[in-house]
């Protein structure tokens, strides 16, 4: 009885084993691949900014640095993604590798023409060349798939043979439960109900697992998607009706030059709304990196900014001095981005616009609040439910631009920390924004 008790609890742990080994096996693979995702894209990025910045030497600066990092964490990668894999599958993820490689030259030769003719004041012929550069990047994309999907091939092949052998462990389990429920009445019994759950405990892990790996190739999928097959197309709807107007100025009328304004407003418009749901989608991909952070001093950083923004205006900020939470650096500089640009945004047409970020300690072992307060717009309570939800606005636009995003945003970036976010206003008496950085 003792050893078979014991062979069927070794069956049940090493079951569980392979499932944790498998995720951790995985994650960081998948984690480098959407890394280079993102890599591509930065390098991608400078050359269809140029046409709304005009900043060509910084422009050009930042995609050569983003192209020298790249290529880089290509190189390396060449040697850590395929170890623990059969050498059929790493001399596919290795040719993959060579096929992303392959496409970044001609992005960037593209790039550079494009930079040259921008800076001379050819602007039609630059967003001719910044269409071949969006084509160039869609060739990186598309290996990039290939490469994602290959590397799902071979976790797939990994998690068959592992249900091979988690098969033949249930096999066993059967028969030991069995054995156990003849050889004895009471004890027994109990040990064959605990070997079945702790059966069914194993292959519910292993299904979730599976699951969760779909689930983050599926949202890499989108992050993509979104980034190539529309991101790209819609500048070059601004690049070339900017063109249009620039080369064919005199053959336009009133009419017509208010049409193009139109169709760069609404393209401008749409490339904010793309740039927001990337940016969530950032949120909720990267791996934190909690540190100690200085939220005073990141919070009169932001302040800073929003002032050179707009010099015009005359607001009161009071930002409590020491505040400090763990988090990570670049997620807790976007959640202070968007709580204080809503207040600067949402006080915009208030007399003596005032904005408050402070903390109110918790109690015993509870973790602090920090706010952010404005006496602006306020906003009815009654849809307050709705703050934290993607693309649900209170305000229209013409009243308040934005894209409904960034609050669902902070929600994210909260979650990501064990905290909580909340809200309370009043129409015309301002908000409070609250929230916690761990549970």
């Amino acid at each position: 009885m003792v050893v078979i008790s014991l062979s069927v609890n070794n069956h049940v742990q090493g079951s569980i084993i392979r499932v944790v080994t498998t995720s951790e096996f995985w994650a960081p693979k998948f984690r480098e691949v959407s890394a280079v995702g993102t890599m591509v894209t930065a390098v991608d990025a400078p050359g269809n900014e140029v046409f709304n910045t005009g900043d060509v030497a910084g422009s050009r600066a930042r995609m050569l640095g983003a192209r020298d990092s790249l290529m880089r964490r290509l190189e390396a990668m060449k040697s850590t993604l395929p170890v623990g894999m059969n050498s059929s599958d790493s001399a596919r993820l290795v040719a993959d590798l060579e096929r992303v490689a392959a496409a970044i030259a001609p992005m960037v030769a593209e790039a550079d023409t494009l930079f040259r003719n921008f800076e001379s004041g050819r602007v039609a012929v630059a967003a001719r060349h910044m269409s071949r550069m969006d084509a160039a990047f869609g060739e990186a994309l598309r290996a990039l798939r290939q490469l994602r999907a290959d590397v799902s091939e071979a976790q797939d092949e990994l998690i068959l043979a592992q249900r091979a052998t988690t098969e033949a462990s249930s096999r066993l389990l059967r028969f030991a439960s069995l054995a156990m429920l003849l050889l004895a009445a009471g004890g027994g019994w109990l040990g064959f109900v605990l070997a079945r759950e702790a059966q069914a405990q194993s292959a519910a892990r292993e299904g979730t697992m599976a699951l969760l790996a779909q689930a983050h190739q599926e949202l890499e999928s989108f992050s993509y998607s979104v980034a190539h097959d529309l991101r790209a197309p819609l500048r070059s709807i601004g690049g070339f009706s900017e063109a249009l107007e620039q080369d064919n100025a005199p053959q336009l009328d009133a009419r017509g030059r208010a049409h193009l304004e139109k169709i760069r407003a609404a393209s401008g418009r749409m490339s904010a709304l793309i740039e927001d749901l990337l940016t969530l989608s950032r949120v909720t991909r990267q791996p934190l990196a909690t540190m100690p952070i200085d939220l005073s001093a990141m919070a009169r950083e932001v302040i800073a900014e929003l002032r050179a923004q707009d010099p015009g205006r005359e607001v009161v900020v009071e930002i409590a001095p020491g505040l400090r939470s763990e988090a990570d650096r670049s997620l807790a500089r976007a959640l202070l981005q968007n709580l204080l640009g809503n207040a600067w945004k949402f006080t915009r047409r208030t007399p003596n616009a005032r904005i408050e970020f402070g903390r109110e300690p918790g109690a015993g072992t509870a973790p602090d609040t920090f706010h952010v307060r404005d006496n602006g717009a306020g906003f009815d309570m009654a849809y307050g439910h709705k703050l934290f939800s993607a693309f649900q606005r209170l305000h229209t636009v013409s009243e308040y631009e934005g894209t409904g995003v960034g609050l669902a945003t902070v929600r994210r970036i909260v979650q990501r920390h064990g905290g909580k976010v909340w809200a309370e206003g009043k129409v015309g008496a301002g908000a409070t924004f609250r929230f916690t950085l761990r549970g």
